[in-house]
């Protein structure tokens, strides 16, 4: 967070997570384990965040000479709740906060999203929130336009205590549903906020920040700070998935689409090692037969065209397997991947409950489909694609992709933003075909047919 801002109110109302979601909890008294360190190279090595005394307590007094260091948590979550207890310590003048579907450019070392403010010396500002994310960062929670705050614009009601203040313990809820955030401090609302045209819009669709991403706790740039945290529990909201609907039928290729697979051969295509192991064709169907056996260390079966593309039209017609005893993400999983990074999900959807990220035709980890119009496994399926690629100046983003996908017929995927995850690679690269593996699916033989694409030129 940044040092000062003003307060007005919006009134939204999130619904309570389902009773039959657990708890879960994200320490373990003991150790960091589940958590890391995000910050420039010279300050990981400071020790700043630690264990003590089975409390997670972070201690940068009297060392000012640092920048922003997170203690994030390796979780990628979009809706859920988080409760934790925070004590502060009145002689720190440090600020600190809680990170929330945030992610750490670790390239730039910096951390884009949403926080939760906690501010001891001025406590009224906790529990309100800050957007950190580039070309953002100024209050959301109030709206305000820059980082300054006075307590007239923070809440009317609030209680903070210190460390010499009963058991010096606060007690603090954050609640995320789709654009949604609420928080709570010590039993009091204090933030109720809904950031349906902010978390859309283009800085923050670029950066990946607010929808979905990690929670992480902050020490702010040349702060001395003094906090403790403990009792972080979390508890996943339940997803609503995409709406049902009958797909429509299977498309023929156009005449001038350059073909990747006819049914004839795999000359287009090959593995990253040269080979073309656990891959076949049988009548005129390409077929997954990879497994990977017992005891063997992980290897890379998926299938890279020989060809590299940029902006493409891309076609493909799947065929899921029937495989009644897996389920989740186990369950006739594949994927396309542009350009081997951005992949478009293929799953069995059929009363398959997973994450909605996660679902067919979803861009995995990135946008679920606006529908599900899968058809039941054992039938054929198609993608049609449209991807206009990032577009990267000495490996830095300076626009993003595009992506329309038509599953079997039916618009699921509008103009959506694709970003890369790390770094930003140049130039045009392969599509591949992913062989997946699963704890509780040895083999998956997914089958393809009709595979063919056709270069967009600008």
């Amino acid at each position: 967070m940044r040092r000062y801002l003003p307060i007005i109110i919006a009134t939204l109302s999130i619904s309570a997570a389902s009773a039959a979601d657990e708890w879960i909890s994200l320490f373990d008294g003991k150790t960091l384990k589940g958590w890391r360190v995000a910050a420039q190279p010279e300050d990981e090595k400071k020790g700043f965040w630690k264990v003590e005394d089975g409390v997670i307590t972070c201690d940068s007094r009297g060392r000012k000479d640092h920048n922003y260091v997170w203690l994030l948590n390796n979780r990628e979550l979009y809706d859920f709740d988080l409760k934790l207890k925070v004590r502060s310590f009145r002689e720190s003048s440090g600020n600190s906060g809680v990170q929330i579907r945030s992610h750490y450019d670790q390239d730039n070392f910096v951390m884009d999203g949403p926080q939760v403010d906690i501010h001891p010396p001025a406590p009224f500002r906790t529990g309100l929130i800050y957007d950190e994310t580039r070309g953002a960062r100024h209050w959301i929670f109030p709206n305000l336009p820059d980082s300054k705050i006075e307590p007239a614009q923070g809440p009317k009601d609030f209680k903070w205590k210190h460390a010499d203040e009963g058991d010096g313990w606060n007690d603090m809820l954050i609640e995320c549903r789709g654009t949604k955030i609420a928080t709570t401090v010590n039993g009091i609302r204090i933030a109720d906020y809904d950031g349906q045209t902010v978390f859309n819009d283009d800085t923050h669709k670029i950066r990946n920040s607010g929808i979905h991403g990690n929670i992480a706790l902050q020490l702010h740039n040349r702060d001395e700070l003094y906090i403790q945290f403990k009792d972080i529990y979390l508890k996943n909201a339940p997803d609503p998935l995409p709406q049902r609907i009958a797909p429509a039928t299977v498309s023929k290729a156009p005449s001038d689409a350059i073909v990747l697979f006819d049914g004839k051969d795999l000359s287009e295509w090959s593995q990253r090692d040269g080979t073309l192991d656990g891959w076949t064709i049988e009548n005129g169907i390409l077929l997954n037969t990879a497994v990977r056996k017992e005891g063997e260390q992980r290897r890379d079966f998926d299938l890279y065209s020989k060809r590299k593309f940029g902006s493409a039209q891309v076609h493909l017609e799947y065929n899921i397997p029937n495989m009644p005893e897996s389920s989740g993400q186990g369950k006739g999983n594949s994927g396309v991947k542009l350009q081997t990074r951005y992949e478009i999900q293929i799953l069995d959807s059929i009363d398959n409950p997973t994450y909605p990220h996660g679902t067919n035709a979803s861009l995995y980890n990135f946008f679920p489909p606006l529908v599900n119009a899968s058809a039941l496994p054992g039938e054929w399926q198609t993608f049609d694609i449209v991807f206009h690629q990032p577009k990267c100046i000495n490996n830095k983003l300076v626009e993003a992709g595009r992506l329309t996908l038509l599953h079997n017929g039916v618009l699921v995927q509008d103009h959506v933003p694709v970003v890369p995850r790390r770094g930003c690679p140049e130039g045009p690269d392969k599509l591949l075909l992913q062989a997946h593996f699963h704890p509780n699916a040895k083999l998956t033989p997914m089958k393809f047919r009709n595979i063919w694409l056709r270069p967009i030129e600008k």
